[in-house]
């Protein structure tokens, strides 16, 4: 294993580094005469508008030519030029993220100088790539109702869930890697998205839901590739006005099977002003781009004011905030037809206040609110050199510094405890804690591409090397009288038992490593193509003394991605088998920060001898309560000598067909599975964890539990087609789960999480996380007069969810009643609506528009009830869609 690692350390330093996170596709084509013969010596030139200056290439002795990198757009052209032949431009070529677009040209014998042009309006289908991907231009995606967020560009993809952090092809919310402009824009902490961006700053989105080759690392989920806009030539402006009031949307209805009100977060208030200017500083050498986007965003929430409001059912309403503004500048720079540099600057912060109640959960009483801080910059360098027709490449440097900071916001803070009644799953008191972090990370991209022609066969050989350098700063400080917990037994509401935290220390370092190297060929034989690729990574995880807590080297991590595809005279089969490892957490650092004397945690249990008489659950003396441990968090865990890297194997198989120059169509099988992750381990419940792979120190420990943490199957079937004369463009999939398991669904890198109690040991924990059946469609149709409308819809077989009990005497947390996923709450369907009508006076464009949200105001429930102590709405709605909003606009673009 050594000499593997050593080759490919050695391979992706000497002559061929290759491209990593693709913000690029190519163009490679064939010019024949009228009798099919190849072409040698074509002088072929590229031209377009998100190009700077052209480019030339020469065909070789089997009329082949080849264009990469060539930036994503939509309004290419080639000219193909030889003496005696007439000259042929083909334009409307597009080019998209990570895809090779095809060129045949014809020339014919002519004594006369003529030029043939040929619009390229054919639907883009790469017959050489294995990746699993959705790509979503900005064209299309600025007709469509959408509020402005890339994670909803990502939810049209198929075999994926929606939210915050969507959930790709069975992965958890913290599974995905956000790629801006070639580098890594994740959270270094929690691994989920990390920075914000003004929406009209998109060029191009690509997700990548499986099959990912061996340059990209560290996603178990999907893989977001966008693309921002770089200026051009000319210059461009872009001013918006987006206005959503509270009074433009519906009211919420009667729930028919509570006859209550239904409830959660309100309407929306926001004035929202947005602008981008892009144009050239040099022509054809020196562009820029700036955007800028106001956030001013007050929207109702609900919250019970009590324990008893929440028995009853009772919420009150509130507004709470997203108070900030969105920033980001690119310079394009074309030193030489050969040379680019990139630089790219954005930041986004943030304020939500008050962010319990409003935010996470209405279990919050106003007494424990707190208010968070997020966002920062981003801020990236980047050169592509093109050293010879068969060999370029890339060099990037990135800094992402990002901060998270929840603080108190109630007089409450330090003059009550936090208490959580855990049979109503309510808190009171004080506010929990004060907590601040700076997350911060640099990083280096080292890459190229290398291309060999061999008579019938060609390669296009990739290597690369990556690093990451994590330098997050994290602290808690807890509510210095502590955290109750209190359950009912018998009907009253006992003491259960507190925490207490002393000399705490407040924020530090954590860092952490990563490297990666692979190797990669792309080994076209006729019409098959073999992806052939492996990738090995190393990571190292460091406590605030430096010291290294977890390590894994580049033979732990050896990653094989094998992949074909088959040409099938323009349509493609293709399938693909790989491994992809998860980075450790960062969070394994906070368990090692070895501070002697330091953040002391210490529970004390109620021991039953003292009589409950209704007093505040604090003021009970200290010999109700025997001391049950206590240590130093900074060396609260043990780390399992054995423990091995997470990972996820998987396996496709698809296939792809250009119906007509318009549509295409693809259906895909995607399998998954990942055998076991990394996680703090304490069935006993002592507070003290052991870090290991669970599942095997489960059934070590004689625990009959499944064998596998996740297992995902599922058929894809996709339907698109491109903007044409008749002004249709539109995506529209479908997605059948055959299998879809899991112990949790949801932060698989914030231990600790899932095994830390005797009863999360209960086999039936592990189950189905989400339903079988998942159908979306998006698209637009343009009128003759150039009024647009679009839809967004989709429908769901429902949400799932467990019926549990609350935990009785000498137990911990809740019991599960049946299997994980074995309730649904119900199939749910929505269909959002965009109206637009441009004006066009001289080269300004005028236009006003809506959107409307959930345009037939469908509030089905979205949540039921899983505490079968809770009568009030154990198995009733909980939670139900928001209402039909509208949201107004106008723009103005040049």
């Amino acid at each position: 294993m050594r000499k593997v690692v050593l080759l490919l350390a050695a391979v992706s330093l000497a002559a061929v580094p290759a491209m990593a996170q693709v913000q690029y596709g190519s163009i490679s084509g064939t010019v024949v005469d009228n009798q099919g013969q190849p072409l040698p010596g074509v002088v072929v030139t590229l031209a377009g508008p998100t190009m700077q200056g052209s480019r030339t290439a020469v065909t070789d002795t089997a009329g082949k030519f080849r264009f990469m990198p060539v930036p994503p757009g939509s309004d290419y052209t080639i000219k193909l030029e030889l003496a005696g032949f007439n000259t042929v431009e083909k334009t409307g070529i597009t080019v998209n993220l990570g895809r090779d677009t095809a060129i045949l040209g014809e020339m014919t014998l002519s004594e006369f100088a003529e030029t043939v042009t040929v619009t390229a309006d054919r639907v883009v289908v790469d017959t050489t790539k294995s990746t699993v991907d959705t790509t979503v231009d900005w064209e299309f995606m600025d007709n469509l109702p959408v509020n402005r967020n890339f994670q909803t560009i990502m939810q049209l993809a198929p075999a994926v869930r929606p939210g915050n952090n969507p959930y790709v092809a069975g992965g958890s919310n913290s599974s995905n890697v956000y790629m801006i402009d070639g580098v890594d824009t994740g959270d270094p902490r929690t691994q989920t998205w990390g920075t914000a961006l003004n929406f009209d700053a998109i060029a191009e989105i690509q997700l990548q839901t499986a099959a990912f080759t061996a340059e990209y690392g560290r996603a178990t989920g999907g893989i977001l590739n966008l693309v921002t806009k770089s200026g051009g030539n000319k210059f461009s402006f872009t001013g918006r006005y987006v206005k959503q009031d509270a009074d433009w949307s519906a009211k919420r209805g009667i729930e028919s099977e509570t006859n209550r009100p239904k409830t959660g977060g309100g309407a929306t208030d926001e004035a929202r002003p947005i602008a981008t200017l892009g144009g050239p500083i040099l022509k054809d050498a020196l562009w820029f781009y700036l955007t800028y986007e106001e956030r001013d965003n007050s929207r109702g929430y609900s919250r019970y004011l009590s324990i008893q409001d929440k028995i009853d059912g009772k919420l009150s309403q509130g507004r709470t905030s997203y108070v900030g503004h969105y920033f980001s500048g690119k310079l394009t720079w074309q030193i030489n037809p050969s040379h680019n540099v990139i630089g790219h600057y954005n930041e986004d912060p943030i304020e939500l206040r008050p962010l319990r109640g409003g935010w996470y959960s209405s279990s919050y009483a106003e007494s424990t609110e707190q208010y968070q801080f997020q966002g920062g910059n981003n801020s990236s360098l980047q050169w592509t050199g093109v050293l010879s027709p068969s060999f370029f490449m890339e060099a990037k440097y990135q800094l992402h510094k990002q901060e998270l900071n929840v603080a108190p916001d109630t007089p409450f803070w330090n003059q009550q405890p936090h208490i959580y009644n855990s049979t109503y799953a309510y808190y009171r008191g004080g506010p929990y804690y004060h907590y601040q972090s700076a997350r911060d990370r640099d990083g280096l991209l080292l890459t190229g591409n290398y291309y060999l022609d061999a008579g019938a066969s060609s390669h296009q050989f990739k290597a690369g090397v990556e690093y990451l350098g994590l330098k997050p700063k994290t602290g808690t400080v807890y509510n210095s009288l502590g955290y109750y917990r209190e359950r009912v037994v018998g009907g009253v509401t006992t003491p259960w038992y507190y925490d207490i935290f002393t000399n705490q220390s407040g924020a530090t370092k954590k860092p952490q490593d990563y490297y990666a190297v692979y190797v990669q060929d792309q080994w076209r034989l006729g019409k098959l193509t073999l992806n052939l690729g492996i990738r090995a990574e190393q990571h190292e995880v460091f406590n605030n003394r430096d010291e290294s807590i977890v390590k894994f080297s580049f033979g732990d991590t050896v990653a094989p991605r094998l992949g074909f595809a088959y040409d099938l005279n323009g349509d493609v089969i293709r399938g693909s088998v790989g491994r992809f490892y998860e980075m450790p957490s960062n969070y394994i650092s906070d368990y090692f920060q070895k501070t002697p004397g330091q953040n002391v945690f210490s529970r004390y249990i109620w021991n039953n001898t003292c009589t409950v008489d209704g007093r505040d659950i604090w003021k009970y003396p200290a010999s109700c309560y025997r001391l049950s441990f206590s240590y130093e968090m900074g060396s609260s865990a043990e780390l399992d000598p054995k423990l091995d890297p997470a990972y996820m194997d998987e396996f496709t198989l698809g296939y792809e067909k250009r119906l007509s120059n318009l549509y295409a169509a693809s259906v895909n099988f995607i399998y998954r599975k990942q055998d076991d992750i990394i996680d703090w381990y304490d069935p006993e419940y002592t507070g003290y964890y052991y870090i290991t792979n669970p599942i095997r120190q489960a059934r070590a420990d004689g625990y009959n539990i499944p064998n596998k943490y996740m297992e995902y199957q599922a058929l894809t079937l996709e339907l698109r087609k491109r903007f044409g004369p008749d002004g249709f463009q539109f995506l529209t999939n479908f997605t059948y789960a055959f299998k879809h398991n899991s112990w949790a669904p949801n932060w698989r890198s914030v231990g600790p999480f899932v095994f830390t109690t005797p009863q999360s040991m209960n086999p039936l924990w592990y189950g189905r996380i989400s339903s079988k059946k998942l159908f979306k469609i998006a698209g637009s149709y343009t009128f003759p007069w150039k009024m647009v409308v679009g839809i967004n819809g989709y429908w769901d077989e429902g949400n799932l969810y467990t019926a549990t009990r609350p935990p009785g005497t000498g137990e911990i947390s809740s019991v599960p009643l049946e299997k994980r996923g074995s309730s649904k709450v119900g199939s749910n369907w929505e269909s959002d609506f965009y109206l637009e009508q441009p004006f066009k006076i001289g080269p300004v464009t005028l236009a006003a528009y809506a959107n409307v949200f959930n345009m037939f105001n469908n509030q089905q429930p979205t949540e039921r009830g899983s505490n079968s102590a809770v009568a009030s709405s154990f198995r009733l709605p909980t939670k139900w869609q928001a209402p039909r909003s509208v949201q107004l606009g106008v723009k103005i673009e040049y």
